[in-house]
């Protein structure tokens, strides 16, 4: 256990001594969050990632609809890490 968290105050002093910002330091000693690995974001389920899905069938062709979840955009906010990317 303390040699975790030497290593994480080592990569702090690391990012410090490159001329990196306070922020960085502190971001890179917490855990990242497994669900989204990181990123604050996962995969919408309703769309499936798409952005769209087939809505009302006309004929043989269906029309894609945009998704409300995520605005289309395919990802939506980690609900584990609340967007942070962090556990």
């Amino acid at each position: 256990m303390v040699a975790a968290g030497l290593g994480a105050l080592m990569t702090m002093v690391a990012a410090a001594a490159e001329g990196g910002e306070e922020n960085r330091a502190k971001r890179l000693a917490m855990p990242r969050c497994e669900k989204c690995k990181g990123s604050g974001q996962v995969t919408c389920k309703t769309c499936g990632g798409a952005g769209s899905y087939a809505g009302v069938a006309i004929g043989v062709d269906a029309m894609l609809t945009p998704c409300p979840k995520c605005g289309a955009t395919g990802k939506v906010v980690c609900r584990t890490c609340d967007g942070t990317g962090n556990a």
